[in-house]
């Protein structure tokens, strides 16, 4: 009779299995940073946009964007 070598014994088979697992965490790593940057892109427009209504509906002074803020003398 033939005999059947183990998956296991098999190098190739291993180092398949191996690279296999480290594409995946690469690529599910790749998908959730996107996903995150979307939803901060989403948050940030959010939030303008209730600014935004606040202030009309306030009659507030516009608010200067983050990092645009000037000192009072």
């Amino acid at each position: 009779m033939a005999t059947i070598a183990s998956p296991i014994k098999n190098k190739n088979v291993i180092l398949a299995f191996i690279l296999g697992i480290i594409v995946t965490v690469f690529v599910g790593h790749a998908v959730v940073v996107y996903q995150t940057r979307n939803l901060a892109v989403e948050n940030r427009n959010d939030i303008n946009s209730i600014m935004t209504f606040l202030q009309q509906a306030t009659g507030g002074a516009p608010v200067a964007p983050a990092g645009e803020v000037e000192e009072a003398e």
